[in-house]
This record gives structure tokens, sequence and C-alpha cells, in this order.
């Protein structure tokens, strides 16, 4: 699975993120395309490398963005209806302006049509919050994890005064994730919040990973010790969880009747099910009758196991498992569709393998055997 990691060590910002995303090679030139197709006009981005106490990275900044283009939720709507995206992109879109005026509306006490958002209605937002939703789409993210949050401390104008960082809309964005406070200004901005909450970041501090790409989106402010960056690691996730075994032994019961067994257990959850022959006590033949599942769905199989065997008794253990990385893919055979299936270790491919029912299709189509098609197949490959 491919995911998005952030550390957000110095806070996030829109600028930053999108920086963060720039410096691990994804180019901001067709983030602009894509922006402007979809509707978002009169600006441009710029992205340039640099280097911050120490620490190497790009900066962005949106040329144009400093235009108020909606004051309100009904301009907004405006906005929003005139965009072009899909109806996902779209979505999106509409629900992160979405939290941004909730939140507001909370912070002042006022409803949500009464709002007028300042710094935040101009197209530089617009462009940070649609950029960041539109990237993940381009870049194929699946999930998106983030380290604990650092978001700042002391004190920072507003439109409203002197207020405390962080500011009250984006503590109140931030609701529910982890937090710390370690230097001064506001490290995290309302924009860096709504895109960690729109793009549904996930806080999981046992999570493996195997970085592919690396990038720091370098901010602006430089009064604390550390360089204010934001970190981006574009990985795959490695699955590894902990599962149940569950076991019973047999040697009493017809082999036709596993069937029903096999049947009943996968609708049922099991992610595998598998018999082993085993000899039992008097050397009488029997059967290991083992089912993997996860740990909720432990009384629904157990129930399967005895109403479908003759088992009068099981046992069961936990098992660690790591899974790697599955995608499917499409091979075209003389007209014919088969589904190749393949593996990923440290984002390299490790194994394949075709799918045996749309093998066994194709070949009874092309009045051949499974044999032949692999055959064919594979030295297809090797040319």
């Amino acid at each position: 699975m491919k995911v998005l990691y952030l550390d957000p060590f110095s806070g996030i910002s829109g600028d930053m993120f999108l920086a963060s995303l720039f410096d691990t090679g994804f180019s901001h030139k067709k983030l602009e395309e894509e922006l402007k197709k979809g509707g978002i006009k009169g600006f441009e981005i710029k992205a340039k490398k640099v280097k911050l106490k120490g620490l190497s990275g790009t900066r962005v900044e949106v040329k144009g963005g400093e235009r108020q283009v909606f004051k309100n939720y009904r301009e907004f709507k405006k906005i929003l209806k005139g965009l072009s995206f899909k109806k996902s992109i779209k979505d999106d879109i509409k629900l992160a302006f979405e939290i941004l005026f909730s939140a507001e509306s909370r912070a002042h006490g006022k409803k949500t049509d009464e709002v007028h958002l300042h710094e935040l209605g101009t197209l530089d937002t617009l462009v940070d919050i649609a950029g960041a939703i539109v990237s993940k789409e381009i870049l194929g993210i699946e999930r998106v994890y983030s380290a604990p949050v650092n978001v700042g401390g002391g004190f920072i104008k507003s439109s409203h005064g002197l207020l405390p960082a962080p500011s009250p809309l984006t503590l109140d964005i931030l609701k529910g994730f982890p937090l710390f406070r370690e230097g001064t200004g506001e490290l995290t901005t309302p924009t860096g919040a709504v895109i960690l909450k729109v793009l549904k970041a996930e806080f999981n501090p046992s999570m493996r990973f195997s970085p592919e790409k690396i990038g720091y989106g370098i901010g602006r402010y430089e009064n604390n010790p550390f360089p204010d960056a934001l970190r981006a690691i574009i990985c795959n996730e490695v699955k590894e969880e902990e599962i149940i075994v569950i076991e019973t032994n047999i040697d009493d019961m017809p082999p036709f009747m596993f069937e029903d067994l096999f049947e009943k257990a996968f609708q049922n959850g099991a992610l595998e099910v598998y018999i082993t022959p085993v000899i039992m006590k008097k050397s009488r033949p029997g059967y290991v009758v083992s089912i993997l599942c996860e740990k909720k769905k432990l009384t629904d199989l157990s129930s399967v196991l005895f109403r479908t065997t003759t088992t009068i008794g099981l046992r069961y253990y936990p098992v660690g498992r790591i899974e790697l990385l599955r995608k499917k893919g499409v091979i075209n055979f003389g007209g014919e569709k088969i589904i190749v299936k393949k593996a990923y270790w440290n984002g390299k491919l490790t194994n394949f393998s075709y799918e045996y029912s749309s093998v066994k299709k194709t070949a009874e189509k092309r009045g051949m055997t499974v044999k032949e098609v692999l055959n064919r197949l594979n030295k297809k490959i090797e040319e």
C-alpha cells in the first residue's frame, strides 16, 4: 500500500505540505496544470531549492495567491460551483472549507453563514487545500499517516489582534490529534490543520514502513533553534498484524464434508482455511483443520467449526503476520484479459502469479490447456 507519512516536527502549513511533496520529485508544474484544468485560475506556483539551518529542501510561493476570492460561505459555494474537478475531488474541497467555516464559527460564537474568512479566503488557501487533495490523487497515495504535530507557542498576530499559538481556530480543527508544543510562533496554521483533517491523517506509533522518497518542505520562520520544515516520506506500509489460528483434530468425519466447512468459514470472515493430514492415536489417519482469522471473528468461526464438523473441541492461539503490498494487473493474451497478481517488498516487485480462474477461462475459450496458456505467457515475459 502506497502511504504518505508526515513528520510535522516543526508544524505544518499549506505551502510546506506542497513543498515537501515537490521535494520528493513531484512536479509543481504538473500540479499547477491540473489545478487550472479544474478551474482555479490566476496563480503560479513557484518552487525553489533552499537551505535552512543545515537542512536542504524546497520552498513554495503561490504568485497571485494573496488575492481575496471569497469572504463567506455563500461566496465560497459560488467558487466551488465553478470548479470542474471530478466529484470526489470537489467533495473533499467542499469538506475542507466546511471544516474551516465550522471551526471559525465555534471560535467566534457565530453561525456559519455569518462567519467571514479574512486571511483564509485568499486564492493561496484555495490552491494549498485543493493542491493537497489533487496531489494525493495524482501520486496514488492510499493512506496518510502523521507523527504528533508541533503547534508552537507564544503569541501570533491576526486580524482580531494578538492570539495564543496555536490559534483557537487551529486548535479546534485538530481536536483528537496528538499535539505537542516546542518553540515559538504559529508553526501549524489552520490550512495545515485542515489538510491533515481532510486527508484523514492517522496516527499509528507502531506502524512499520519502507521509505521510498523523502522530501522537506521549508517554511519561513527562523526564530527557533530547529529548522522550520515539514518532512514527507512516501513509502510502502509493511502490514504487520496479529491474527488468530483456530485448530482442531478430526479422525471420524467423511472428507466430502470439508467442502461445507470451507464455504461457511470463508463466508464468516476466515482469512485462510487449510487441512494437514496427520496420524493420530491408535495410528488412525486424521486431519488438523486450521483457520486463520482476525481476533474479532473467533466466536463466529468457532461456531462454524462446531456446526460443520464432528469435532467436540478446538484450540486457538495468536500468531504474527507480515503481508506484502499486493497489486493486480492485466495481461492481454490474444484479446483475452488475464489477471496478474503482483507482490512488492521495499518497493520492488518480489513475486507475481497469474489468477488461475482467468487463465482457465482463456484456455477454455481458445481450446487450449491451462499448461499451454501458462507456457505461452512465460515465454512472452522471457522475450
